[in-house]
């Protein structure tokens, strides 16, 4: 198998598994019936860094639809593998991503009200502003309000083996393909920890899922 054909393999599992992610969280919000959850478009998705959206149901109509709150939040979600390096165990790592692989806005950029990350048993939220608050006062290479780097920083072009050994320092995967753009930094979990709002417990696997929609 040539290379081109396993990246391919790889970028095309890669967007299942998030796409598979979403819809776990996304089920988890609307299960008790609370909250409607709608997934992002095409822009939304690609430019303005959100996969869904939440709103509030507040009541219901006499046809049995839904009322929602006015309020909606847009929400980025990260799955397991984008998320934490959950190898290294207590030390675990959150990816914050500066620049993506095409040199544009990373989703810490974007438009998304919060930031739900993905571990091996819940979702946890997390605002966006609070993840940049962790960058300004952490990461020293990176100016956060011009969004570049500061003159004379390193970009480590670094294998994702072992985070913990350059935690905060700026990051890029070009050694992928050579054709990479993209700059992040890997934080601390503990520092991201008490920035989390909410945790939603996991209470069904996809595989679940997909059977439960197909005897709908």
């Amino acid at each position: 198998m040539e290379e081109r054909e396993i990246i391919n393999q790889s970028i095309d599992k890669h967007l299942t598994k998030s796409r598979e992610v979403q819809l776990l969280y996304s089920y988890e919000m609307m299960k008790e019936g609370k909250y409607s959850v709608k997934p992002s478009d095409k822009k939304g998705d690609i430019l303005d860094h959100w996969d869904v959206s939440v709103q509030k149901i507040i009541g219901h109509t006499i046809d049995n639809e839904a009322i929602l709150d006015g309020k909606r939040i847009l929400i980025d979600v990260k799955n397991n593998k984008d998320s934490f390096d959950e190898s290294l165990g207590a030390f675990r790592c959150v990816l914050l991503e500066l620049r993506n692989v095409r040199g544009r806005k990373g989703w810490l950029y974007g438009k998304a009200h919060g930031i739900v990350f993905e571990t091996n048993d819940e979702f946890l939220y997390v605002r966006r502003n609070d993840l940049l608050k962790i960058v300004r006062n952490n990461v020293s290479d990176w100016d956060v309000d011009k969004q570049q780097i500061i003159k004379g920083s390193k970009v480590n072009n670094w294998k994702v083996t072992m985070p913990y050994y350059s935690a905060y320092e700026l990051c890029t995967r070009n050694y992928f393909d050579g054709k990479r753009k993209d700059i992040f930094v890997y934080a601390p979990f503990t520092d991201v920890e008490p920035f989390i709002l909410h945790r939603i417990k996991k209470t069904i696997t996809i595989e679940e899922l997909y059977e439960k929609i197909g005897n709908i």
